[in-house]
């Protein structure tokens, strides 16, 4: 690894190098957008540490779906950012937007590949359901988040039946209202998300701006290398492994 990465050539590499530190910022800059419509207090470096924070518990918790917005969420409800259903709300359609960009990465790539002619029927109907997939999953979940009833069953059920397990010495009662309040802020933002678009759309403008940097990363690797890969193949490689 040592001689392979001695080998590479070092503008090549520390042009990726900055790149990745530009993808982590335009990261924020989609996040910090979301965050700022539902007034949570929040500093452009502080939001910034705070995705730095995320993206290190990512790689040492086997649990990188979710595990950088759980750590997001305890740092801002720590700080007193904001209220915790509002934190919530934030992350949760930060992550929405990146599901629609993945299904737009993982089209574009499909789409070069094909007038390269580099991809069998097999593989194009693979990536063509993965897109599906998580183009009816994100529908699914937008659905649910405005479905505050929803919401308010599935608490009602769960401290009833944490009841009846515990015999009744569980009430739960300090916790069903806490959720209650937490359930109450979060479908209140997501009622905000969908009368204002303007959040939604530069948020989504700098998430492309983060694909962007983060794509060339791994294109600027291979330059350094001296093996070049193809745009396509790191279009669909990025989206496949994100999606996973």
């Amino acid at each position: 690894i040592i001689q392979t990465a001695q080998s590479a050539n070092p503008i090549f590499f520390a042009s990726a190098t900055a790149c990745s530190i530009i993808e982590v910022l335009f990261y924020t800059l989609s996040w910090r957008t979301l965050t700022s419509h539902l007034n949570i207090k929040m500093t452009l470096k502080r939001a910034y540490l705070y995705v730095w924070y995320g993206l290190y518990v990512d790689i040492i918790v086997p649990a990188e779906s979710v595990s950088g917005e759980i750590t997001r969420a305890y740092l801002l409800t720590r700080d007193h950012c904001g209220p915790f259903g509002k934190i919530v709300a934030s992350l949760f359609t930060h992550r929405l937007l990146g599901m629609a960009m993945n299904v737009a990465i993982l089209i574009l790539g499909v789409a070069i590949l094909s007038t390269e002619g580099q991809i069998s029927s097999a593989i194009f109907n693979l990536i063509i359901f993965m897109a599906t997939a998580i183009a009816a999953l994100t529908v699914i979940l937008t659905t649910i988040s405005f479905k505050k009833t929803w919401a308010l069953k599935i608490l009602n059920w769960t401290t009833n039946l944490a009841k009846k397990i515990s015999r009744g010495k569980w009430t739960l009662s300090k916790f069903k209202g806490q959720a209650i309040e937490i359930t109450n802020n979060f479908h209140q933002s997501m009622i905000e998300y969908s009368k204002n678009k303007k959040p939604l759309l530069t948020s989504f403008f700098y998430l492309a701006l983060t694909w962007l940097f983060s794509l060339s990363v791994p294109y600027l690797i291979f330059q350094s290398l001296g093996y070049p890969v193809s745009w396509s193949i790191i279009l669909i490689t990025a989206a496949i492994v994100l999606a996973v």
